[in-house]
């Protein structure tokens, strides 16, 4: 069978260039790092050719301090980059977002009060957020306006402009077209772009955390490429590109299983309606998952933190999704400061495991259903657990065989045992009662030891027809989890 040839995204985020002009001493070893960068990335993709980026996504913070001085330094790295004899990536081939760093840190607004006299207001003056304890009926009125948030990256879309990259289209007669918006069809990859840095005051912002927001009318407007909410098995790769992971978002734009709120939270729909999501911010990379969704986040490539810098993600995408779980692979193109020459190494992630980008008949019963599994694992201590698991048990029950096969090859190993445990009406196995097997066979009869575990016919049908049929479909739809699935003991 002819193999099938992937798109390699490079994503890096937190480039911070300006960082060593910091008033705060900072070492000035940035501009090392960035050409010693430069010169490995040439020796990357000549001995790597198959690893070698068509795309590069940038996942914010360019700049320290979002100033023009900042945009300069990161024009002379691009303009050399785009340079390097074989790279595939051109300024056509970058998407990009703003982060907390990209906020001009001087902004300020001019007004003519009542008098008629002018003054200079800061920001923090005129962009009023909603707190942390507000009512859901009270913060949706507190509308995003975002048209008095633009100018405050006007340094950084100029250095767009000034590179020529390809401006996200979100409203064509908006003066700013960089904030936000969507690319589609970058070599055969969707991408839609948002800002989590409308509501951040500045610098000395230090309570910014669960007060930001991306704006549910933004994004909106940004994901009207898409023709339908849920994901069809004819839909391009999705990605969404944005900055500050969810947990720093307003908790009304923050995951919840909540039916009534799903349809108006941003990250519900981010997670239904996208594959992936590629964030910086945190200086560390990792992937995990929430739902059938992939979070992939960035390391930075310069930071003053010694042991969270200089490491980056090369996402290798099939450019053509079959139904079923679609194989992806993230590797590190990582910094090694122990290494004088050429120090920038391309290698597996820590404990690197594949992902899937999933494509089924019904996405949206698949995505529900893991999400609300999450949620339920993550949450199973509370009082209300009773409630999520009863809503599983209802989803779960309305996926076809092959649909509950995708289910429990995409939740990991450490997972597994709570999943299985899930479908049973008392919870009565420990560890030391579950062992692996290689086997096609499913629940045994009776087998010596161990507690028996009470579940009803229909439940206990259910896993043994997932369990069989676990080590042969996935396998043949080319997914190889890194554990085979549990055998119950019971008598």
């Amino acid at each position: 069978m002819k193999k099938i040839e992937n798109t390699i995204i490079m994503h890096v985020s937190d480039m911070h260039f300006g960082i060593d002009k910091a008033r705060y001493g900072i070492s000035e070893d940035s501009g090392e790092i960035y050409d010693k960068f430069i010169d490995s990335f040439s020796e990357m993709i000549s001995k790597f050719p198959a690893w070698a980026p068509d795309i590069l996504v940038v996942s914010g913070d360019l700049a320290w301090n979002g100033s023009e001085e900042n945009y300069a330094s990161a024009k002379v790295f691009f303009e050399d980059f785009f340079r390097i004899e074989g790279n595939r990536i051109t300024k056509e081939d970058v998407v990009l977002c703003f982060g907390n760093h990209d906020v001009d840190a001087d902004s300020h607004i001019t007004v003519s009060d009542k008098t008629g006299e002018v003054a200079d207001h800061t920001i923090k003056d005129f962009l009023s957020r909603p707190g942390a304890d507000i009512k859901f009926k009270e913060y949706k009125n507190f509308e995003l306006d975002v048209s008095k948030r633009y100018h405050r990256f006007k340094n950084a879309e100029k250095f767009c402009e000034d590179m020529g990259f390809v401006p996200l289209t979100s409203n064509p007669e908006e003066k700013y077209k960089y904030t936000y918006g969507y690319r589609l069809n970058l070599k055969g990859i969707d991408f839609v772009c948002l800002n989590t840095e409308w509501d951040f005051w500045g610098k000395n912002d230090k309570n910014a955390d669960g007060h930001l927001r991306i704006g549910l009318k933004t994004y909106t407007k940004a994901t009207r490429c898409f023709d339908n909410d849920e994901i069809a098995l004819s839909t391009s790769p999705r990605f969404a590109v944005y900055h500050r992971p969810f947990k720093y978002l307003h908790k009304y734009e923050q995951y919840t299983p909540n039916p009534y709120f799903g349809d108006k939270c941003v990250a519900n729909l981010i997670i239904r309606q996208t594959d992936v999501s590629l964030t910086g911010h945190e200086h560390t990379n990792d992937v995990h998952r929430n739902g059938a969704h992939t979070h992939i986040i960035s390391g930075t490539v310069y930071s003053d933190e010694e042991l969270r810098r200089f490491s980056c993600n090369l996402i290798s995408i099939p450019q053509a999704l079959r139904k079923g779980l679609n194989k992806c692979e993230v590797r590190q193109f990582r910094y090694h400061p122990s290494i004088s020459v050429k120090p920038w190494k391309i290698e597996p992630r820590d404990s690197s495991k594949p992902f899937a980008i999933v494509r089924v008949d019904d996405y949206a019963k698949i995505s529900d259903f893991l999400s609300c599994y999450q949620y339920w694992f993550e949450a199973q201590e509370i009082e209300s657990k009773n409630k999520y698991t009863s809503r599983l048990k209802i989803l779960f029950n309305k996926l076809n065989p092959s649909e509950q096969t995708i289910v429990f090859s995409i939740i990991s190993e450490i997972y597994f045992n709570e999943l299985l445990d899930l479908f049973t009406e008392e919870r009565k196995l420990t560890k030391s009662e579950i062992s692996y097997t290689t086997s096609k066979n499913s629940i045994p009869s009776s087998s010596g030891g161990g507690r028996k575990v009470s579940t009803t016919k229909e439940e206990e049908k259910g896993v043994e027809r997932v369990l069989k049929s676990y080590d042969t479909t996935v396998r043949s739809d080319g997914y190889y989890p890194s554990n085979t699935p549990p055998k119950i003991r019971g008598r």
